[in-house]
């Protein structure tokens, strides 16, 4: 994964406005699994056949649900910390976060409990 596009708003102090999705869309949260473990990750790699049709270089595609989507986590500890902010546009409940802070917060948990965030 190229993950260069979001670098400079995560250096910069910059935050998400996720209109209608909730973290788990926040595709910032790439940028720290490089501290995944390679158990882990071996677990999201898909099939040789898959990755002939999409190439790791083009896509990202994962082939295994975990237990617990470490977002989930990640995003209770962000609101427990007060680092998401809750508004709307129109109809659409919007999240407000300050991208560094939150997916550092994930950094610090693969780092310190991956398993465990896994439901492993």
């Amino acid at each position: 994964v190229n993950a260069q596009g979001l670098q400079h708003l995560i250096d910069h102090g910059g935050h998400a406005l996720l209109l209608g999705v909730d973290i788990y869309r926040l595709s910032a949260m790439h940028y720290v699994e490089d501290a995944l473990p390679e158990a882990i990750r071996d677990r999201f790699r898909p099939s040789e056949k898959a990755r002939a049709v999409y190439t790791e270089e083009e896509w990202l595609i994962e082939s295994w649900v975990p237990e617990n989507k470490s977002c989930y986590e990640i995003q209770r500890e962000s609101y427990r910390q007060g680092l998401i902010r809750d508004t709307g546009i129109g109809e659409s409940p919007c999240m407000l976060l300050p991208v560094k802070p939150v997916i550092e917060l994930y950094r610090t948990a693969l780092l310190e409990r991956p398993f465990e965030l896994y439901g492993l």
